[in-house]
């Protein structure tokens, strides 16, 4: 499943800031249930942009809906397109599987 993540402290709700960072994914499509304390592998691939504060919750779902489109056309592309068949992604597979690739076997993300 494709995903953005932001990775930071939710600048945009004031009064609500995160004290500690976060990791917070957004899956593209996704149709299923609440998955809180569940494991997740995210293999962090491009960087898209930099945290901001949004002026109002409406310009950051706009941003965010932006981003996913961004996001989305940058992984379809042959060079990240890749990371879906990467092990660490599969059910099942171990650190150990995950580390026997090399940076160069996998892909080497770009700025997106």
């Amino acid at each position: 499943v494709k995903a953005v993540v932001n990775v930071g402290y939710s600048p945009t709700f004031v009064g609500e800031e995160n004290r500690e960072k976060i990791v917070e994914a957004h899956l593209m499509g996704y149709e299923g249930g609440d998955f809180y304390g569940k494991e997740m592998r995210l293999v962090l691939a491009a960087f898209q942009r930099g945290e901001k504060k949004f002026g109002s919750f409406p310009e950051l779902i706009a941003a965010i809906n932006q981003d996913v489109k961004d996001a989305s056309d940058a992984l379809d592309t042959e060079e990240l397109r890749v990371i879906k068949d990467h092990p660490y992604l599969k059910q099942g597979s171990g650190m150990a599987s995950w580390m026997v690739m090399g940076y160069d076997e996998t892909v080497k993300a770009s700025k997106l």
